[in-house]
C-alpha cells in the first residue's frame, strides 16, 4: 500500500492537485506603479489648478487680507444682529427639512425600481431578449433619472428654481430637495442591493411581490442603514443651505453673501459661528436618533 508520504507528485493542472494557497504579498513593483501614477496626477491637477502656495503668505501681508481674518477676532454680539442671525438660522433649518422630505418623497417610489435585486425579472432565465430589454426598462429609466438629479450641483438647481418661483427659501428647498432625492435614492438602493438573497429569494419562491418583499425582507435588514444615510443627508442639506443661499435663496447663506461683499467682517464671524453651532447640533442630534434607532 503506497502511503502519502510516498504518493506520486502531482503535475500542475492534475485534477488531484490540492489548491494553492492565497498569496498574501503582492509584488512591489505594482505598488510602486500605483504610486507613481497618483503622484503624477496629484501633480497634473496642481499645475491645472495654478496651485501656489506662496500666493497665501503674499495675500495675507495685504491691509484687506487682515482687516478680513482681524474680524474674526471680534464678532459682532449686538442684540439686533443676533437677532438677524436667529432668523436666518431658523430659515436655514427650515430649508434642510422641507428640502430633506422633498428628497425622501422622491426616492421613495424610484429607490424600487432602481435596485437591481428587486428588478429580478431582468435576470429571469429563459426570457427572450425582447422581453428581458422591456423588463430593463423601468429599472434604466429609474437610475438615468437618479443619476440626472444628483448630476446637476444643488447650486445649478437653485438657479432654475429661483427662475421658476422667484427669490426666498422656497426656490433653496426645492432645489435641494432635488439633489437629494437624487442621492438617497442611489444610496438607498446601494443598501438594499447589499442585502444578502438567501432570505429575499427564499420570500420571493413564496410569490411574494416587489413591496411585498420590501416590507418582510428588505426594510428589516436594511432600515439602519437607510435611516443612518437619511440623517447624513438632512447634515448635508443644512451645508447645502447656505451655499444656495448665495443665489438668493434664502437661508444664513444670503446674509453671508451680503456681509462679504460689504466688507462687514465681524458680521460675518457671528454668521459663520452660528453655522458652527447648527452644524455640530445637527451631528448630536442625529447621533442620538441612530442610537434611539438600534
Amino acid at each position: 500500500m503506497i502511503t502519502s508520504r510516498h504518493a506520486p507528485p502531482v503535475r500542475p493542472g492534475h485534477p488531484g492537485r490540492a489548491p494553492e494557497p492565497a498569496r498574501g504579498r503582492r509584488h512591489p513593483a505594482r505598488g510602486l506603479g500605483f504610486g507613481a501614477i497618483l503622484a503624477a496626477l496629484v501633480i497634473w491637477s496642481a499645475i491645472g489648478t495654478g496651485a501656489n502656495p506662496g500666493l497665501l503668505v503674499e495675500n495675507a501681508a495685504r491691509q484687506r487680507t487682515g482687516d478680513f481674518l482681524g474680524g474674526f477676532t471680534s464678532p459682532d454680539l449686538s442684540g439686533a444682529h443676533l437677532a438677524e442671525v436667529s432668523s436666518a438660522m431658523l430659515s436655514t433649518l427650515q430649508i434642510s427639512l422641507v428640502a430633506l422630505v422633498i428628497g425622501v418623497l422622491i426616492a421613495i417610489p424610484l429607490t424600487p425600481f432602481a435596485t437591481s435585486t428587486l428588478m429580478a425579472s431582468t435576470r429571469t432565465p429563459g426570457l427572450s431578449l425582447a422581453r428581458r430589454a422591456l423588463a430593463g426598462v423601468p429599472y434604466a429609466v429609474a437610475r438615468n433619472l437618479l443619476n440626472l438629479m444628483r448630476a446637476i450641483p444643488d447650486l445649478i438647481w437653485a438657479l432654475i428654481f429661483v427662475t421658476a418661483v422667484g427669490l426666498g427659501p422656497f426656490a433653496g428647498a426645492l432645489a435641494i430637495g432635488v439633489h437629494s432625492g437624487g442621492l438617497l435614492g442611489k444610496l438607498w438602493a446601494e443598501q438594499i442591493e447589499a442585502v444578502e438573497e438567501g432570505p429575499l429569494d427564499a420570500v420571493r419562491l413564496l410569490g411574494v411581490g416587489r413591496f411585498g418583499l420590501i416590507a418582510l425582507v428588505l426594510w428589516p435588514l436594511a432600515r439602519r442603514n437607510v435611516l443612518s444615510l437619511t440623517l447624513y443627508q438632512w447634515e448635508c442639506n443644512l451645508r447645502a443651505a447656505t451655499i444656495v443661499g448665495f443665489v438668493g435663496a434664502g437661508g444664513i447663506g444670503q446674509q453671508l453673501d451680503v456681509s462679504i461683499r460689504l466688507f462687514q467682517y465681524p458680521q460675518t464671524a457671528t454668521l459663520i459661528l452660528a453655522l458652527l453651532v447648527m452644524v455640530v447640533a445637527a451631528d448630536a442630534l442625529s447621533a442620538l436618533v441612530r442610537r434611539a434607532a438600534r
